[in-house]
């Protein structure tokens, strides 16, 4: 299980190879502005309902490996849904804490 920063609770479902057309990448600080066309390497999320996002490598920064207590399983959150923005919401950490500790 990993945590994406805006989107949740997921299961990770691998690095996959994809063409892509180039375009931005939203990772200004690291100097990768834009993508250049061709093959790109993505780490699959699966979240609630089979729904995937596809993270960009250059990206990984958002997402984080999740940790629970022993024995816990936790549910998958819904892409797109509002239960991660309230879990965020009502947590006593705040995110910016979380990412680092990876």
């Amino acid at each position: 299980m990993l945590v994406h920063v805006d989107h949740g609770i997921g299961q990770f479902g691998g690095l996959i190879q994809m063409a892509t057309a180039g375009g931005p990448t939203g990772n200004v600080a690291a100097g990768l502005e834009r993508a250049a066309a061709g093959v790109r390497e993505f780490m699959l999320l699966t979240f609630a309902e089979g729904a995937r996002l596809y993270v960009p490598v250059e990206r990984l920064d958002l997402v984080q490996r999740f940790s629970a207590a022993e024995g816990a399983k936790p549910q998958l959150d819904k892409l797109g849904g509002v239960g991660w923005e309230k879990a965020k919401a009502e947590s006593d950490e705040p995110c910016v804490t979380w990412r680092r500790s990876c």
